[in-house]
């Protein structure tokens, strides 16, 4: 069997509970079109793929070339003031 290299992103919004009871509506929104319009397009260039969406985080699983990780959890870490997203990721074998 061969093995690979494989990045996992995990993202979670700070605050979310507290912006959601504020207007959920438009939060859900808002969350809806930061994942379509910067999160989606970031991790198709880095040729990932969603493993898992919750109300406030995903986890994703990305290409381990250079960079890939961080070049995709920055633009998140920018786009969603004032719930700031907190973001991870690590490399293993898989």
């Amino acid at each position: 069997m061969k093995r690979r290299l494989t990045s996992i992103l995990a993202t979670d919004m700070a605050g979310y509970t507290r912006v959601v009871e504020r207007d959920e509506a438009g939060s859900l929104q808002r969350l809806k079109d930061i994942r379509d319009q910067i999160v989606s397009p970031r991790i198709a260039a880095a040729s990932g793929r969603v493993v898992k969406l919750t109300g406030n985080g995903a986890l994703f699983k990305l290409s381990t070339r250079s960079g890939v990780p961080s070049t995709c959890s920055a633009p998140l870490q920018i786009a969603t003031p004032p719930c700031p997203t907190r973001a991870a990721f690590t490399s293993a074998q898989a």
